[in-house]
C-alpha cells in the first residue's frame, strides 16, 4: 500500500487483512497533510471509505458476533474462554482464528447434549426416548429447548425433544426432498407434490406409559387429498376460468360464440354439458386432442386431481393405540392456555407449501408449544385462491399431562375472497388491505365456521 505520511502499524496474519493501529503520538495522526502528499490514502486512515469498511468497524462485528454467540451457550462449556478481539493488539487475527475454532464447531460440547440444567426429575431434554445426538439444549436462563439448534450441520437438520412425566414430543425439520425422493412419492400417492414438500418434517406427541402416539406430517397428510383420477366436479377453479374456457371455445369453433354457457361459478362448478372442470395446471388438460364434443374439444382432462393439496388430515395414530378418540362436548380449556406460563418448549414446523401458479397460496404447517404441565399443538391449513375462496382447515391438539387427557379439536372454516376482503376495506386505516388476507390468523377470525367437532381420549 503507497502511503508514506501514514505513521501508524500494519498488522497483518494468516487472513491477510489489514488493520491500523493508532500510534503512539496521536498529533503525527491529525497533522494536515502536505500538498505533495497523498491525501486521498491520510483520508482514508482518518474516515472509512465508501467502497470499503473500516477495520475498526470489522473488529468491532466481530466482537458482537462472538459475544453474542457464546451467549447461547452453556457457561460452565465456555467458563474458560475469555477470547476478545481489540483493534488496538496486534494479536487480533491470533483471536479470529481462535474464534472460528470456538464459534463454528459443528458439534456441542457434551456436557450440553444431554445434562439439564435444572434439577425438576419430570422434565427431561432430550427425550427419554431420543434417539442419536441432540443439538437443541436447555437455555440456562428460562428453560426453554434452544430452537433452531446453536451447533449448525450439514445437511440442515434439526430434530429437538422434551420428557415431561410420561409423555415425549418430538419435532423434526429438514431439508425439501430432492428430485429422486419427489419422484418416488409422486408414484406411490399417485399425486403431483406441491412446489415445497418437506416430505421428512414432523411432530410426534408419544405417551410411553400407554404406549399411545400420534404424528403429524406431510407425506400422510399429502395422502389425503383428493388424487389423480377424482371427480372433476369436486375441484376448485380459478377466477380467470370463466373467460379462459369462453376463449378456447371461440377458438376451436373458428371464431363463433359458443352456442353452450361455459363455468358460471368458481367454486367447483362445471360446464352443462360435459361438467368439465378448468384447468389450472397444464398438466391436468389437453386442449389440442380432438373428440366427438365441442366442449371436450377445448378441455379434455387427462390428470384431475385436487392441486388446491386440501388434506382431510386428523393426524396419524399408531397402529399399536389401544385409546381411540371419542366424541365429546370438552371444549380446550382456553384460561389455562391463557396462563403466564413459561413456554419449555415451541416449533414451527412447515410441512409443504405451494403458490398455485401464482393464483394464490396453500400452506401445511404445524406449531406446538409445551408447558410444564400441558401442551397444545395447531395443525393449520391454509387457503387462498385469489378472487375465489379463503378455506382453512385447522387439528388443534390439546393433553394436560397431569389428568392424561388428550383433547382433539377439529374445525374447518370457509368464505368467499369477495366477503372477506369486504371485511378488510370496513377496517380501514388505509395501506394494502392484502396484508391482512395474507395473515392466517386473522383470516381466521373473519371465517364461517362450516364444521367442527371434537374428540377426547382419557387414559
Amino acid at each position: 500500500m503507497e502511503n508514506d505520511n501514514i505513521k501508524g502499524k500494519k498488522v497483518t496474519g494468516a487472513t491477510e487483512k489489514t488493520a491500523f493501529v493508532a500510534p503512539s503520538n496521536p498529533s503525527s495522526a491529525v497533522a494536515p497533510p502536505s500538498p505533495s502528499s497523498s491525501s486521498s490514502s491520510f483520508s482514508t486512515f482518518l474516515t472509512p471509505s465508501a467502497s470499503g469498511i473500516n477495520a475498526v468497524q470489522i473488529n468491532n462485528a466481530r466482537e458482537m458476533f462472538l459475544m453474542s454467540t457464546r451467549s447461547r451457550n452453556n457457561p460452565a462449556a465456555i467458563r474458560g474462554s475469555k477470547t476478545k478481539i481489540s483493534s488496538s493488539s496486534p494479536s487480533a487475527t491470533t483471536a479470529t482464528s481462535e474464534i472460528n475454532e470456538t464459534v463454528f464447531q459443528t458439534s456441542l460440547p457434551s456436557s450440553m447434549m444431554t445434562t439439564s440444567p435444572f434439577t425438576n426429575p419430570n422434565i427431561s431434554v432430550p427425550a427419554k426416548s431420543h434417539e442419536g445426538g441432540c443439538k437443541n439444549p436447555q437455555c440456562t436462563c428460562c428453560g426453554s429447548v434452544i430452537i433452531p439448534s446453536p451447533a449448525s450441520s450439514l445437511p440442515v437438520k434439526d430434530s429437538p425433544s422434551i420428557s415431561i412425566n410420561d409423555w415425549e414430543i418430538f419435532t423434526t425439520r429438514k431439508p425439501i426432498l430432492n428430485a429422486e425422493e419427489i419422484d418416488h412419492y409422486e408414484e406411490k400417492l399417485n399425486l403431483p407434490l406441491p412446489e415445497m414438500i418437506f416430505g421428512k418434517n414432523e411432530v410426534r406427541v408419544k405417551n410411553t406409559k400407554h404406549n399411545w402416539e400420534i404424528v403429524f406430517n406431510s407425506i400422510d397428510s399429502l395422502d389425503t387429498v383428493l388424487k389423480i383420477g377424482c371427480d372433476p366436479n369436486k375441484l376448485l377453479k380459478v377466477a380467470h376460468s370463466k373467460d379462459w374456457f369462453s376463449h378456447k371455445q371461440k377458438k376451436a369453433s373458428g371464431g363463433s360464440s359458443p352456442s353452450t354457457s361455459s363455468t358460471s361459478s368458481s367454486l367447483g362448478s362445471t360446464s352443462n354439458n360435459n361438467n368439465a372442470s378448468i384447468q389450472l395446471s397444464s398438466d391436468m388438460y389437453d386442449t389440442e386432442v380432438p373428440t366427438d364434443s365441442l366442449n371436450e374439444h377445448v378441455t379434455k382432462m387427462i390428470k384431475p386431481y385436487d392441486w388446491t393439496y386440501t388434506p382431510h388430515y386428523k393426524g396419524t395414530p399408531s397402529p399399536s393405540n389401544s385409546h381411540k378418540f371419542t366424541r365429546s362436548q370438552n371444549q380446550i380449556p382456553i384460561k389455562k392456555l391463557k396462563r403466564p406460563d413459561p413456554i419449555l418448549f415451541f416449533d414451527d414446523v412447515v410441512l409443504y407449501e405451494d403458490e398455485l401458479a401464482d393464483n394464490g397460496i396453500a400452506v401445511m404447517q404445524c406449531k406446538i408449544r409445551v408447558m410444564e404441565k400441558r401442551l397444545l399443538l395447531l395443525c393449520r391449513f391454509f387457503l387462498r385462491i385469489d378472487d375465489v375462496i379463503f378455506r382453512i382447515k385447522d387439528v388443534r391438539l390439546f393433553v394436560e399431562f397431569e389428568e392424561n387427557l388428550v383433547i382433539r379439536d377439529i374445525k374447518e372454516q370457509e368464505d368467499t375472497y369477495r366477503n372477506v376482503y369486504n371485511k378488510v376495506l370496513r377496517l380501514g386505516g388505509g395501506g394494502d388491505p392484502r396484508f391482512y388476507l395474507r395473515d392466517s390468523n386473522w383470516v381466521s377470525n373473519h371465517l364461517t365456521t362450516v364444521y367442527h367437532e371434537v374428540e377426547e381420549i382419557k387414559f
